[in-house]
C-alpha cells in the first residue's frame, strides 16, 4: 500500500505519543509526520496501571528479586501487564475500525490475532537483546517467560521496525520469517540550528555537555572523573549534566551542573535545554554500548563535536574514524581526558563543527516513515 492510499493509523505507545517528553519524542515526532501527512492518528496509551505496579512492586517483584538479585522482571514484564494491555488494545479495535494499521511504539505488544490489519511494531531493542547485549548475561527464570511472550509477538507482526541497525541483523537472524527493517537514518529536529547564532557561542565556550538518564550512569560517572583531572588545565572549564540530578553524585566536584530531566514539553525547560546545545563546546558520553544516539545526533546538528565510544550503529553509520570528534576506543580515564583536550585545543574546532553537522544534515525523518508507511499491505 502507498503511503498516499493510507487514511487512518492507530498508534499505541506508553505514555501521550502527543507529548515531546514521550520517549525522546520519537511518537511525538513521527505521529506529527503523519498528521502532516493528512492521514489520521488515533492516539492508545498503553501505560502501565500504577496501581498494579505498586501492588506488584511490593509483592512478586521483591520476592523475584530475593531469588535472583540482578533480574530485570518488572510490571511492565508480567503476564498481567500484558493481558490488561490486551485487553486495551481490543477496546481500541473496537472503538476505531476505519483504522488501515496500528502501529506499536513497542515489541512486546501487538494486535496480531485481534485484527486482520497490519500490525507494526517500532522500537529500539527487544527484551532478550538488552539482557544479553547490554547486561552480558543470560536471561533468569523471571526474565524468560517475558522474552518468550515477546517472541511470539514479533513473530506474528506483519511488520518489526528498529532504530538501531545492528538490532535489525539480530532481530532478522533470532526471527527468520519476521520482515524486519531498520528504521533508517531518521533524525528528528524539534529546532532548526542556525549556524550564525550558535558558532559564535561555540567559539568562546569552555562548557561540556552530557545528556542520558539512569541507563546512562556509567558514562557520567566517568565524564565526572575526568572534568575532575583537567579542570586545572582548562581554567573555566564547566560541566553540564542534563537527565540526571546532583542527587545521584553526591561527591561532585565544582563546576559540574545538574539539571535533572528537561521536558520540552514546557516552553522554560525546552529553551534551557537548546540554549545548554548550542552553547556547547563539545558532546560527551561513553557509556558502554550505548552513548546515547538521540542526544548525539541532535548535538550533531547543532553543530556540537562529538566524544563516544564506537558503538556498532555509529560505527554502521559513520566508519571507523570520525571527522567531528572522537572515538574512545578504551574505558580508561586517561583515553577520555586525551580526547577532550583535544577538542578544546585543536586549531580545527570550526571543522569539527561544520562535519558534525554535515554528518547528519541528509538524514531524513521523513523518509523513514515513507518506508514504513510503502511496507505496510493492504
Amino acid at each position: 500500500m502507498r503511503s498516499h492510499r493510507i487514511k487512518e493509523i492507530t498508534v499505541f505507545c506508553s505514555g501521550d505519543s502527543s507529548k515531546k517528553s514521550t520517549w525522546s519524542s520519537l511518537p511525538y515526532n513521527f505521529t506529527e509526520n503523519l498528521l502532516s501527512r493528512g492521514i489520521k492518528v488515533n492516539r492508545v496509551d498503553i501505560s502501565e496501571s500504577e496501581n498494579a505496579k505498586w501492588w506488584f512492586d511490593r509483592t512478586i517483584r521483591r520476592v523475584a528479586r530475593k531469588i535472583q538479585p540482578a533480574t530485570t522482571y518488572e510490571y511492565y514484564r508480567s503476564l498481567g501487564h500484558f493481558w490488561r494491555t490486551r485487553q486495551i488494545i481490543k477496546n481500541a479495535l473496537t472503538h476505531y475500525p476505519a483504522a488501515d494499521a496500528n502501529l506499536f511504539f513497542s515489541f512486546s505488544h501487538s494486535s496480531t490475532g485481534l485484527s486482520d490489519k497490519p500490525s507494526i511494531l517500532l522500537c529500539d531493542w527487544t527484551h532478550h537483546y538488552n539482557i544479553t547485549h547490554f547486561l552480558g548475561r543470560k536471561p533468569d527464570f523471571f526474565e524468560r517467560a517475558s522474552i518468550k511472550r515477546e517472541d511470539q509477538v514479533i513473530k506474528r507482526a506483519s511488520l518489526v521496525v528498529s532504530t538501531f541497525p545492528e538490532v535489525t541483523d539480530y532481530i532478522t537472524a533470532r526471527y527468520p520469517s519476521s520482515n524486519a527493517c531498520y528504521f533508517g537514518k531518521g533524525f528528528w529536529q524539534m529546532k532548526t540550528p542556525v549556524q550564525s547564532e550558535i558558532m559564535p557561542q561555540k567559539l568562546v565556550s569552555k562548557d561540556i555537555l552530557f545528556i542520558g538518564n539512569t541507563r546512562y550512569r556509567e558514562g557520567a560517572e566517568s565524564l565526572i572523573c575526568a572534568y575532575q583531572k583537567i579542570k586545572n588545565d582548562l581554567p573555566g572549564i564547566q560541566l553540564h549534566i542534563i537527565g540526571m540530578g546532583a542527587e545521584q553524585f553526591p561527591n561532585s566536584p565544582d563546576g559540574v551542573h545538574f539539571y535533572g530531566y528537561l521536558n520540552k514539553d514546557v516552553p522554560e525547560q525546552e529553551e534551557l535545554y537548546y540554549s545548554l546545545l548550542k552553547r556547547a563546546r563539545v558532546f560527551v558520553n561513553t557509556t558502554p554500548k550505548l552513548g546515547s544516539a538521540g542526544a548525539m545526533l541532535e548535538a550533531m546538528i547543532f553543530f556540537t563535536p562529538i566524544i563516544t565510544t564506537p558503538a556498532d550503529y555509529m560505527r554502521t553509520l559513520f566508519g571507523d574514524q570520525i571527522g567531528f570528534g572522537h572515538y574512545c576506543w578504551d574505558e580508561t580515564l586517561e583515553t577520555l581526558c586525551s580526547k577532550i583536550y583535544a577538542v578544546f585545543e585543536t586549531n580545527s574546532y570550526n571543522s569539527l563543527c561544520a562535519h558534525a553537522h554535515t554528518s547528519v544534515n541528509d538524514f531524513s525523518f521523513s523518509a523513514c516513515v515513507d518506508q514504513i508507511l510503502n511496507r505496510i499491505k493492504a
